[in-house]
């Protein structure tokens, strides 16, 4: 499998390491969450298997106009991530709810 494919799996998995449970935690969501993830992680592995190695080269255009470290590719994901936190942090407060760590 492509290294950053791997990479992008494994801080995915990450993000279902055992946690504290909060209030809003049950165990449907948890087994629910992670059945989903689950799912989107097999077939991304079975797509990426699928693929031949050489088509791993190819894009449809440059990317960022210049060559970028797979690393920088990981980096930009995490900030992406939070961006979607910073909106789900939005709705929250808006329906009133503090986020947990800033009580």
């Amino acid at each position: 499998m492509h290294a950053t494919a791997l990479s992008v799996l494994g801080f995915a998995f990450l993000a279902l390491a055992p946690a504290p449970a909060h209030a809003q935690d049950t165990p449907d969501f948890r087994a629910e969450f992670q059945g989903q993830f689950e799912t989107m992680a097999q077939k991304l592995v079975a797509l990426s298997e699928a693929m031949p190695a050489e088509s791993y080269a190819w894009s449809p255009a440059e990317l960022y106009g210049r060559q970028v470290a797979s690393w920088a590719v990981l980096l930009q994901l995490l900030t992406h991530m939070n961006e979607h936190l910073g909106q789900a942090i939005a709705y929250a407060r808006m329906n009133r709810v503090v986020p947990p760590w800033s009580r």
